[in-house]
């Protein structure tokens, strides 16, 4: 999910780090066949 994380860091330059380091917080990924090209 790097695309979404280096958007949100652009988008809250002050904060991304609290969301997207919280030990509370799990990455879940998830790959159909219709969205492979895009996130791949």
């Amino acid at each position: 999910p790097i695309g979404y994380i280096s958007n949100t860091r652009e988008l809250l330059p002050d904060t991304w780090q609290k969301y997207w380091k919280d030990p509370e917080s799990r990455v879940i990924n998830f790959i159909g066949k219709d969205n492979i090209v895009f996130h791949c």
